[in-house]
């Protein structure tokens, strides 16, 4: 079962401990497993550092559908998230040839699927989450989807970048193969998003969209 990092300020640890949490003793941590009474410490979750990512919106999709694993050749569920609206970093220098750059914040109303997490807060982790477990880190140090049945990583480019492939589609019977469930939560990350015409052709949003699903998460 999946592990959830709590900061737990210490005049709370008492709390804390009456409701469940355990004290790591080596990385000097308060944590509790996730399931049906992680709601319980939703105050304690940890947030994530601004510096340390590039992507924000006050809401987010998770998208599922499935392909075939390359390794095993059998169906898998595979998932990722899509942005509505949201805000992304970028960077200029002030001067041409200057390496004094300076970052700042672009609010973007074109939804983008988004891939190649490398960070990613605790709100969005725990709503994946309701859906599987092999959504984690790869061997490639990012979040990647990981098959149902032999574990292999379902690389993100392959899931992508190949037009009509999972997150790539190019048609409406292959939008279809897609299902949306909103989460009125934070997002935050470290990743990538891009431009896809498909959202201008149609309403990807509103096509696969379903109704929210009956995990702990959407009930709290």
């Amino acid at each position: 079962m999946a592990r959830i990092n709590l900061k737990v300020p210490f005049k709370d640890k008492d709390i804390a401990k009456s409701l469940g949490a355990k004290w790591d003793k080596d990385k000097k941590v308060w944590y509790t497993s996730y399931g049906g009474e992680t709601k319980k410490f939703y105050k304690w979750l940890q947030p994530i550092k601004e510096e340390d990512i590039d992507l924000k919106a006050d809401y987010f999709y998770i998208a599922e559908t499935a392909r075939q694993c390359w390794e095993c050749k059998r169906n898998t569920k595979v998932f990722c998230f899509l942005l509505e609206s949201y805000c992304f970093i970028d960077a200029e220098s002030e001067f041409d040839e200057s390496e004094n750059w300076k970052s700042f914040w672009i609010e973007e109303d074109y939804p983008s699927f988004i891939s190649q997490i490398t960070m990613l807060n605790e709100k969005a982790k725990l709503a994946m989450l309701d859906h599987t477990e092999k959504f984690s880190v790869s061997k490639s140090k990012y979040i990647a989807n990981h098959c149902d049945h032999c574990d292999a990583l379902q690389g993100d480019f392959y899931l992508h970048e190949e037009p009509g492939i999972a997150f790539c589609p190019v048609n409406e019977k292959e939008i279809k193969r897609i299902k949306l469930y909103k989460v009125d939560e934070p997002f935050e990350a470290a990743g990538c998003h891009s431009w896809s015409s498909i959202f201008e052709d149609y309403d990807v949003i509103n096509i696969c969209l379903q109704k929210p699903r009956k995990g702990w998460f959407w009930g709290k």
